[in-house]
């Protein structure tokens, strides 16, 4: 086996590691065969002295901090220090609880503003059963009724303006973008 495909096996058997562990331990390991190379031994000497393949990646992974394996299985970005994740749990009501009402208001204020449409549009079928029995009130429920129908549409149209200009807003944020 050359190096290359000492390189190649090693990978293979770390690839559940962070890739920048990966990187670490076959820089160590080449160093290790170019200390031996330079004692004398062959390229191939060398690599069969260090051992199987399978036995250093299991040492390798043995020795590994659980929090590195942990970060490394689900993603999860490795420049968080152990603080940051005290710091983030330790928050999580706060942030969570702030977060749940960055989703709950806007959404009460839109399904207000469709029930304030709704029932303007219910209250004007009413209305033309009011105007026959009684005209005064049957006027005073139609003009009513169109108040809280155009309220509600011209609430409606600002809050899905609203909500574009966000979506906008955080889709140029993932992007990398400042604005």
């Amino acid at each position: 086996m050359d190096r290359k495909q000492f390189n190649q096996a090693l990978r293979s058997h770390l690839k559940d590691l962070p890739e920048d562990e990966i990187a670490k331990s076959l820089g160590y390991f080449d160093e290790m065969i170019d200390d031996r190379i330079e004692d004398g031994m062959s390229e191939k000497e060398a690599i069969a002295d260090l051992g199987n393949v399978r036995d250093i990646a299991e040492k390798i992974k043995s020795e590994e901090p659980l929090l590195t394996k942990v970060k490394g299985k689900l993603g999860l970005p490795k420049d968080i220090t152990p603080w940051g994740w005290t710091l983030i749990i330790v928050g999580s009501p706060l942030w969570l609880a702030i977060g749940v009402t960055l989703i709950a208001v806007p959404l009460s204020l839109l399904i207000t503003t469709i029930a304030l449409t709704a029932a303007g549009i219910l209250a004007l079928a009413v209305s033309a059963v009011h105007i026959v029995s009684e005209p005064a009130v049957g006027l005073w429920q139609l003009g009513w009724s169109c108040i809280c129908i155009g309220l509600g549409l011209i609430l409606l149209q600002a809050i899905l303006q609203l909500g574009k200009v966000v979506r906008r807003k955080f889709s140029h944020q993932e992007q990398g973008g400042e604005r």
